[in-house]
């Protein structure tokens, strides 16, 4: 370093020792302000740090000088593979040096950054986002606040606590020796302390607990009120931070996702609490592995803004890529050399077994796909017909581009036109209005309607002008105008008993415009094998399950369908998919072709005599 440089820092130091700001201290030493920026933040390419190292400066405007560092501390700031081998004795495999590239980009960027991160289970994906990851961003930037989170508190704190240790080390980590025989784990080289200097504070004043940190600071200080590291669980009542760096850590499982009211909890808390952590120019990470194809993940990447834009980010990290197998798997490099993430914890031969053994967990957690590949019900590639199925094959496809909702393509009084309904007392009804000809194989949908009734609402009357109003009647109504009068109303019995068949002015309306109300049966038949629910499947894989896609209320409605479709049975609702296997169902078993001749049945003689007739048989002349 050139004798004038260390002039203008000393000038600065003193300078800044004096009370004068960094702007003003810079102009009177003639360092450029950007120069001595770097020092304040501790940028381990700062000239100043160097400078003061010489110097023997340890305090500058009442803050202690972070240590001139050594050039391997320098490249791990740089090299996160580097920085885990050298503190923590892992070696990092390429996806999760992207997954902390990804991070570091994003955190980067003057606006709020929101990402799912979906990796599979077994991945080591909780060591590296709630302690790696975190501990690199710490050694970067100390004024970093950051918040982790877990499902519960406990679990999050064990977070913390886990950072606390690793930053408070002494001595580079030892590896165990079956670790080391193994080669799953080496000796680290040093500690943080002792290459970024101490991390816990002189003081007894400052945080230090396994449920919030406040590091050691060096150039800058920080708002007492908030820690460098803080662990929240979704038990842990109100969030009462706001924070740079957010981590979300396996918070989604089978509990809190499974059934509507705790997928709806869980959302309602997310967007109200957990997101509204994120303070300016932050990140916020949504990690872990899928559990359902309705799961928080699928709904946060959904998430769009009034311009049609997407608010999350999505990045997967597949255990398996197939667009990169070979068919060979055994010393294949890892992902994105080879096929397999992890080569080590997740080998083919495991992989394969889950794929053979559980074909929905492995597609759905391992795969972090909705499920498509081994749906029990429908594939999206069925319904959309623009892609190949699981199987290779590319299907028809369920949607008429050209029709609106509403409309039928077929002629008038052609068909047999039915309301199906799956009723509830408290939360979504399902209610599709078909027009079907089963003669041909088509069985067009012409409206669906998922939205939250009373019986009341669904079909009631005026007392005093005897008059109809409600859904259905509105439905019957259009049905009469598009020349499809409706023939049938297949409600599910249980329901049906309770909010429609026992009330009077249903059987009433019934009789007036001849509309019979056929029960179905859920419980009996929901699980058969050909009547049953998954007996309707060959319906979409054919096409010949029609559905609206031609207009913005057709789009809407034949998008929740087909959601239910293919998230079934692990969605959160399936009143659109009861709806319409009570549908297809009641064709497989009720409808009879007008061309099929009326039964004969065999009669005695006699009967068959007209002259006798019945008369004769009593005596009758």
């Amino acid at each position: 370093m050139r004798q004038i440089d260390l002039t203008r820092w000393e000038r600065y130091f003193q300078l800044r020792d004096e009370g004068h700001s960094v702007e003003k201290a810079a102009r009177g030493a003639k360092i450029d302000s950007h120069t001595a920026w770097k020092f304040e933040k501790n940028d381990p390419g700062s000239t100043g740090l160097q400078a003061a190292e010489i110097l023997g400066v340890v305090f500058v405007g009442g803050m202690e000088v972070a240590p001139d560092l050594t050039t391997d501390a320098k490249r791990a700031l740089d090299d996160f593979g580097y920085f885990r081998m050298r503190y923590m004795g892992r070696a990092s495999l390429p996806w999760q040096e992207n997954a902390a590239y990804v991070a570091l980009n994003h955190l980067s960027s003057p606006d709020r950054e929101y990402l799912v991160i979906n990796c599979p289970p077994g991945s080591g994906k909780s060591t590296l986002f709630t302690h790696d990851i975190p501990a690199w961003l710490i050694a970067r930037d100390r004024t970093i606040r950051m918040q982790i989170g877990s499902r519960t508190e406990k679990l999050a704190r064990q977070y913390v606590g886990r950072l606390k240790k690793t930053f408070e080390r002494a001595y580079p980590v030892i590896a165990g020796a079956e670790e080391k025989e193994k080669g799953t784990a080496w000796d680290g080289a040093a500690t943080l302390g002792g290459d970024y200097g101490a991390f816990r504070p002189e003081g007894r004043t400052d945080l230090w607990r396994a449920d919030a940190l406040v590091v050691r600071q060096f150039g800058q200080a920080t708002d007492d009120k908030e820690p460098t590291v803080s662990a929240w669980g979704q038990d842990s009542g109100f969030l009462g931070v706001r924070c740079d760096f957010i981590i979300w850590d396996d918070l989604v499982d089978r509990k809190n996702t499974l059934g509507l009211e705790a997928g709806q909890n869980l959302w309602e808390w997310w967007i109200t609490e957990a997101e509204t952590r994120l303070e300016p120019g932050g990140l916020l990470i949504l990690q872990g592995q899928r559990i359902a194809p309705d799961d928080l993940y699928h709904e946060a990447i959904n998430i769009m803004d009034l311009d049609g834009n997407r608010k999350y980010t999505q990045i997967l990290y597949q255990a398996h890529s197939e667009d990169r197998c070979t068919g060979e798997h055994e010393t294949v490099p890892p992902y994105p050399a080879g096929c397999l993430l992890d080569p080590n914890r997740l080998n083919w031969r495991f992989l394969s077994q889950v794929a053979a053994n559980t074909p929905r967990l492995y597609d759905i957690s391992y795969q972090q796909n909705d499920g498509a590949g081994s749906a029990i019900l429908v594939e999206d590639a069925w319904i959309t017909g623009d892609k190949k199925d699981s199987h290779g094959v590319l299907r028809p496809g369920c949607l008429d581009m050209d029709r609106s909702w509403g409309k039928s393509s077929f002629e008038k009084h052609t068909g047999w036109s039915v309301v199906t309904v799956d009723p509830s007392p408290v939360n979504w009804w399902g209610i599709i209005w078909w027009v079907m000809v089963p003669e041909q194989h088509r069985y067009e949908i012409v409206e669906v309607h998922r939205q939250h009734l009373g019986a009341e609402e669904f079909l009631s009357i005026d007392l005093d002008t005897g008059a109809f109003s409600g859904l259905l009647e509105d439905i019957r109504d259009r049905a009469d105008s598009e020349g499809h009068p409706l023939s049938a109303v297949i409600v599910e019995i249980n329901a049906a008993q309770r909010f429609l068949l026992a009330q009077p002015h249903v059987q009433r309306w019934s009789d007036i415009y001849t509309v019979d109300f056929l029960p179905h049966s859920t419980t009996i038949n929901k699980a058969d094998p050909q009547y049953g629910v998954t007996g309707t499947a060959d319906f979409y894989r054919q096409g010949a399950v029609r559905i609206p896609f031609g207009d913005a209320r057709a789009r809407v409605s034949a998008n929740q369908l087909r959601h239910e479709l293919t998230t079934w049975p692990e969605g959160k609702t399936d009143d659109l998919v009861m709806s319409a296997w009570f549908g297809l169902r009641a064709v497989q078993m009720t409808y009879a072709s007008p061309d099929t001749p009326a039964p004969r049945f065999d009669r005695p003689s006699w009967m068959k005599d007209s002259r006798r007739g019945l008369a004769s048989v009593y005596g009758g002349q």
